[in-house]
């Protein structure tokens, strides 16, 4: 027996997630023509199309032989049966019997127990038939990713990202995030050399998504270079990316820039003046303006604060060649907003939008926790997802006991919510909240 194979005939687990996203892939260089002639069945549920993908896969493995020589007797114009070198019934009572497995082990909550027999029926039909296909290929023109979710499961964990590349302590980097800093200055790292760690992330997540999927390449290409063109803007944000999601990308430019740098104006303001941040909150919050709380006369702190902003928005007009009215306007725009909230007793405004969103930026923030998971795992985002999907717990899926994935998973998580609001109530509530939830994700899985 090939000792790279388990000695076992049904495929379970992280072995079954390798495969059905493409884990052990063959590439022949060349197939014969008739091959793209022949006619295949069409898969009529999504979780008998993952199965069929990877027939040829499952047929090596019941059958304890090489995956290669089976697919070379497919394209030599063979049929699974013949290449597996067992009897049709045998072959298709095992490949039906792992079928069954799976759709066992899939996402079939919502589906009555009738749906799901006749998917067990459908799915043994179909194998049925495709097992004595010459040189068979599964049906594949349906397969799409969604793009637009793996590059903002990136994203949102972009600081996290950061802090690996940089070795630096990621409660550290977040402090110097929500003092006004941006990634690349917060992380000590030359912009060109973050970008290129941080792209080369994305783009790995961004092909595991696609797998063995027959995806347009200029679909993966774009969007890479979508996602290459966010961590750029990411990177260079004041605050990081959680206050940049925060933009719709429609707003990206001088407006955005002015916003999310006035977002930090009390951060700025306690930077400028060396106070500590808790403090001057807490002397907002008491009725005092902000030139007040930090100790500095109107005048002084608005110099200051507008100096900080106008840099920023001078950098972005030289980048883009911004006409000089527009950036006059914006300057102008800044100055006033500053001026009014200079002279706003109590005023809180970050703050208060943080304690009225706290629960959607926690939810965002959760949606890394497969990444997370995946990373302390040493395992690819794919494998752990896929075993997701079927219904595993995180513990199970990663193979890590239940209390060491959840201390693990909850300490980068608190930390974010440290960040996120001032107020001691708000910041228990909302950790008490993802701790409830990440235990479930560890314990039970996402079905529960």
């Amino acid at each position: 027996m090939n000792t790279k194979r388990l000695a076992r005939k049904t495929i379970t687990g992280g072995v079954a997630a390798a495969l059905l996203l493409g884990g052990f892939a063959y590439a022949p260089q060349a197939k014969p023509a008739y091959a793209a002639e022949v006619q295949q069945t069409a898969a009529s549920s999504s979780i008998i199309a993952s199965y069929l993908r990877n027939l040829a896969t499952y047929t090596s493995w019941v059958a304890d032989k090489d995956e290669e020589y089976v697919r070379s007797d497919l394209y030599s114009g063979k049929n699974l049966v013949q290449a597996s070198g067992l009897g049709a019934g045998e072959l298709k009572d095992q490949l039906i019997n792992n079928f069954n497995w799976y759709v066992d082990n899939a996402s079939t909550s919502n589906l009555t127990s009738e749906e799901v027999q006749q998917l067990r029926e459908e799915g043994a039909r179909q194998i049925s038939e495709a097992i004595v296909v010459p040189g068979y290929q599964p049906e594949l023109k349906n397969a799409n990713v969604n793009f637009d979710a793996v590059i903002k499961q990136r994203l949102n964990i972009i600081a996290s990202d950061t802090a690996a590349i940089a070795n630096e302590d990621y409660e550290n980097l977040t402090s110097k995030l929500d003092s006004g800093y941006s990634l690349v200055y917060a992380s000590g790292i030359d912009r060109a050399t973050l970008y290129e760690a941080l792209v080369t992330l994305m783009n790995q997540s961004i092909d595991n998504a696609v797998g063995q999927l027959p995806i347009d390449a200029e679909k993966v290409q774009k969007a890479k270079a979508d996602a290459a063109s966010l961590i750029s803007e990411a990177i260079a944000t004041a605050g990081g990316y959680h206050q940049a999601s925060q933009q719709p990308q429609s707003n990206v430019g001088l407006d955005a820039i002015v916003n999310n740098r006035l977002a930090l104006i009390i951060s700025d303001a306690a930077t400028i003046a060396d106070k500590n941040y808790s403090d001057v909150i807490a002397d907002l919050q008491s009725g005092k303006t902000l030139p007040q709380a930090v100790g500095l006369t109107q005048a002084d702190l608005s110099t200051k604060l507008n100096d900080t902003i106008q840099q920023e928005i001078n950098t972005a007009a030289d980048q883009n060649a911004i006409d000089a009215d527009l950036v006059a306007k914006a300057k102008s725009e800044a100055g006033l907003k500053i001026s009014e909230i200079l002279s706003t007793a109590g005023y809180t405004g970050k703050v208060t939008e943080q304690a009225n969103n706290i629960s959607s930026q926690l939810d965002a923030r959760l949606k890394g926790i497969v990444s997370d998971a995946a990373t302390i795992a040493d395992k690819e985002n794919y494998e752990i997802q896929d075993m997701i999907d079927q219904g595993a717990s995180l513990a199970t899926a990663t193979g890590i006991s239940s209390m060491e994935l959840f201390e693990r998973l909850m300490s980068p998580v608190n930390q974010y919510i440290d960040g996120l609001s001032p107020d001691a109530d708000v910041v228990a509530a909302a950790k008490a909240k993802a701790a409830d939830q990440v235990r479930t994700w560890v314990e039970f899985g996402y079905n529960n």
